[in-house]
């Protein structure tokens, strides 16, 4: 089963992204900061307030206990969170993790339509509109 992590699952982008992907057979978690936060159905409920360094711990230890820790140590991806947070001049991308390396370079070298195609089929994501929005 595939498992995603979505943020802010109480309203909007976030809301809309998690119910699509328990109707797409997802096991769904979504971060809300507080407890009385409603949640789409199906998904399980992570608190996290970014804003809360002791929040960010324990939504990590609480991912690490429901099986979330498959990929990169959570604290890359949160210190890439506040770097990107507190940066005077944000950049658009913040690369993190193992894989991010190699993703840059293929990114750069490879056609947009060859990178999004890969991508697409190995997170086995549907094809968007006309085939042509890009993922990443």
């Amino acid at each position: 089963m595939n498992v995603a992590l979505v943020t802010g699952v109480s309203s909007g982008i976030g809301n809309a992204t998690a119910r699509a992907l328990v109707e797409r057979g997802y096991r769904v978690f979504g971060t809300v900061r507080s407890e009385t936060s409603a949640v789409p159905s199906k998904v399980e409920r992570v608190l996290l307030d970014v804003r809360d360094a002791g929040s960010i711990a324990s939504a990590a230890r609480q991912g690490r206990r429901d099986g979330l820790n498959a990929g990169d140590d959570p604290s890359v991806v949160a210190e890439a969170v506040i770097k990107a947070a507190t940066a005077r001049k944000p950049r658009l991308r913040y690369p993190s993790g193992r894989r991010a390396g190699l993703l840059a370079r293929l990114r750069r070298f490879m056609p947009a339509r060859v990178f999004d195609g890969a991508l697409r089929k190995q997170y086995r994501l549907d094809v968007v509109g006309d085939g042509h929005a890009p993922v990443a």
